[in-house]
């Protein structure tokens, strides 16, 4: 049995931490399972499926996977326009250099997939020219539904956490939007409303790269692990 998690900074295992103290490490150890977690800081909700994508071809029906959100201001961007064996696009997302590798994952050493910020320089004119936050909340939507159905014709052990979503005010806008279970067709039970800004209040860290510290970690794998848990 296996819990695999997807998602973006908050999500991650940093290698400095001390091995066992994360939010996905303390659940997998609650669960009696073993963990691959292929989380990314940065990641797009694109990323994401990719990520989500992988994990569909190896998990079966006693596995767990919990994938946490990101918010609309990211977008994943190709550096070539070779072909790309689409089973391995993860694989060419790269690693962050202080995040701690899935040893499931072979990662290409070239970096072909970018995960770009609207707050980064170097992506300026890109989003600019090139991106309208509306348009990609709504592809956002409907690639993760896609990618959820899909997970759910494996398990029904799937948790779906906001993160960051927009459920709260973001860094952009004044008015947050409504994220639930209904917006990507779950039942409740596999939603849990658990949003970036809360995690922060749990006890933010400059230290990781998931921006947490572990006094946070305990409580968010709490929450997830009772959500699992629900009957």
């Amino acid at each position: 049995m296996t819990l695999y998690v997807a998602g973006d900074s908050f999500a991650t295992v940093d290698k400095n931490q001390h091995e066992g103290t994360s939010w996905s490490e303390l659940i997998a150890e609650w669960l009696g399972c073993s963990l691959i977690n292929i989380a990314r800081p940065g990641a797009s909700n694109g990323a994401i499926v990719i990520q989500t994508d992988w994990i569909l071809d190896r998990c079966n029906s006693d596995d767990y996977i919990i994938v946490l959100l990101t918010d609309r201001y990211r977008k994943t961007l190709p550096s070539t326009i070779d072909k790309l064996d689409r089973k391995k696009f993860v694989e060419y997302h790269g690693l962050h250099e202080l995040q701690r590798p899935a040893s499931a994952i072979e990662y290409s050493k070239t970096v072909l997939l970018k995960t770009s910020l609207m707050i980064k320089p170097e992506y300026k004119n890109f989003y600019a020219q090139y991106f309208n936050p509306d348009l990609q909340q709504f592809e956002d939507e409907y690639m993760l539904t896609g990618a959820f159905t899909k997970i759910f014709r494996k398990t029904k052990r799937l948790l779906v956490c906001s993160g960051g979503y927009d459920n709260s005010k973001s860094r952009f806008e004044s008015t947050p939007d409504i994220v639930s279970h209904e917006l990507f067709c779950l039942p409740p039970e596999n939603f849990v409303d658990l949003s970036a800004t809360q995690m922060l209040k749990f006890g933010p860290s400059r230290e990781y790269i998931n921006h947490l510290d572990v006094q946070a970690h305990a409580k968010v794998a709490r929450i997830l692990y009772n959500q699992l848990m629900r009957p």
